[in-house]
């Protein structure tokens, strides 16, 4: 496979990511639905119940690095419904009147060096930057561009929320390298370009995404989820140190904490600076040691 990428000049993040605006994977009936699983009446399946599920596990290992992945299960729904939350997750990336998806956020503990991925966790890691721009348009609430690198290889997304006829819609596309710089130029002077390390993995059959702000001061660490299904019954991971659900607070939005002013919300300080005070970084220690050094220096006759 690597050597098929060189000889191609691709990359494995530019195939999965760069040729769709989104992926749907619809789990097999062998996980979740065994009943309506069976080789009688379907000629196109060949596998046990147990090889279709780990081909399907497989499967989704492949694609949930995409940026707009979603996983449709068997839990509590029929194949009707399938198709249903299917047509959701479509209808939301396209410019039609829907709702936007539900996002579910969950602040965790600050850790220090911004170690929160056990070793044993699979995840694809990318580094973004997210840039807010400039608009004098009335129902445009936000407009922003995204650069997402793995590996060296970027993607770049131009996403904008409107109102139509009272709900929110939220549309999102591809666009080039050259779009992303010409865009660009419209930066918000008030806002920062926010710089994040992102982790997606898969977590009881949900797709989850990890976000660490690199450029914030003491900026907060969130695990997050979209579903179209509200009602979903999380499974939440229980390797991470889950402080609380902010789902619905805006001051753990993007769009808010680009301010340059942003501060730590006071009911959460304790969780995001005590631990800074307990565990000093390795960049601190390190300031730590040079003005001991530079003051043992100057205590020399």
């Amino acid at each position: 496979w690597e050597a098929l990428l060189d000889e191609e000049g691709w990359t494995t993040a530019q195939l999965r990511d760069q040729r769709y605006d989104a992926v749907v994977h619809l789990v097999t009936a062998a996980d979740g639905a065994t009943d309506f699983y069976n080789l009688m009446d379907n000629v196109a399946r060949y596998e046990s119940v147990e090889d279709a599920t780990q081909v399907d596990q497989r499967l989704q290992q492949a694609w949930y690095g995409h940026p707009h992945f979603r996983i449709v299960d068997n839990r509590g729904k029929n194949f009707n419904e399938k198709v249903d939350e299917c047509l959701e997750v479509i209808t939301s990336h396209l410019f039609l009147p829907k709702p936007c998806e539900t996002t579910r956020k969950f602040l965790l503990r600050k850790k220090t060096n911004n170690d929160y991925i056990p070793m044993w966790l699979n995840t694809e890691k990318f580094f973004v930057e997210e840039t807010f721009l400039k608009n004098d348009f009335e129902n445009l609430q936000e407009e922003k561009v995204r650069k997402r690198t793995q590996a060296g290889s970027s993607t770049y997304i131009y996403a904008f929320r409107t109102i139509f006829k009272g709900e929110i819609i939220e549309k999102k596309r591809h666009i080039t390298g050259r779009e992303y710089m010409r865009l660009l130029k419209r930066k918000h002077p008030d806002r920062l370009t926010l710089e994040k390390e992102r982790h997606c993995f898969i977590w009881d059959v949900n797709r989850y995404t990890l976000d660490v702000l690199l450029n914030v001061p003491n900026g907060p660490c969130t695990l997050r989820i979209e579903t179209t299904n509200k009602n979903v019954d999380l499974k939440l991971p229980d390797c991470f140190d889950i402080i609380r659900e902010v789902t619905n607070l805006k001051d753990y939005t993007s769009y808010i904490l680009s301010k340059k002013n942003w501060y730590i919300p006071p009911e959460d300080e304790e969780y995001l600076k005590l631990a800074i005070q307990r565990n000093p970084s390795y960049s601190e220690l390190q300031a730590m040691a040079e003005t001991k050094s530079n003051m043992s220096d100057h205590s020399r006759p």
